[in-house]
Order: structure tokens, then sequence, then C-alpha cells
């Protein structure tokens, strides 16, 4: 008799596959992100907190609509240098951190507004 012997047919060659690309998306992103995480976190803020009124709908009507339109126009003025290179990843981060913070509510009032200018008026 003349038996062959067939090796066993491996298994798990795809999944190595998928997780290895996985793994790639996964570290590309975080690279992206330490290079132009700032980028990415100004452009989010303005388009999506900005432009559609987010930010402007949250302020209080204790603050009167002139207030309301210098706040808006500095924050714009400072997303807009952030674009430019003018604004360091830190203060960029400080400020979208504070934004977060008093939009959790969905209501901004007059003292977190001022605090917001504060910040906005402070070099680093």
């Amino acid at each position: 008799m003349n038996e062959t012997i067939k090796p066993k047919k491996k298994s798990g060659q795809f999944f190595f596959l998928a997780l290895i690309a996985i793994s790639g998306v996964f570290v590309f992103s975080l690279l992206f992100l330490a290079f132009e995480g700032d980028k990415v976190t100004s452009y989010t803020i303005e388009k999506f907190v900005l432009d559609r009124g987010v930010f402007e709908k949250a302020l209080s009507d204790e603050i009167g609509p002139e207030e309301k339109k210098a706040v808006v126009l500095k924050l714009h003025q400072f997303f807009e240098r952030a674009k430019s290179g003018a604004e360091s990843k830190e203060r960029i981060a400080l400020i979208g951190g504070k934004l977060r913070e008093i939009l959790e509510d969905h209501r901004i009032t007059r003292e977190e507004a001022a605090g917001l200018e504060e910040l906005l008026k402070e070099s680093f």
C-alpha cells in the first residue's frame, strides 16, 4: 500500500492578514492625530460647533446680541489663527476642552462665556 500523507491545511491566514491590516490602520490613525490633531480639532469645532450655530444657540438669553456676536467672532478669529499655524497645539486643545466643558449642558451662562473670553485673550 502506497499511502500519501497529506499535510494539514493551514487555517488562520486570513485572520492574521486582517489583524495586520487593522493594526496598520490604527497605527496610521494615531500617527496622523499626533501630527495633525490640532488641525482636526480646529476643523471639527469650526464646522460642527461654530458654523452650524451650536455655540451661538447655546448662549444664554442673559447675554445680549452684541456680546454673543463678540464671543463668536473671537472664536472664529482664534480658529483662523489656529488653521494658519499661529496657535500652539496645547492652546488649541485647551480651548477645545473648555468648549466641550461648557457645552456639556447645552447652555452657556454669562460666566462661562466670560471665562472662555479670558482664555482666548491669554497669550502663550
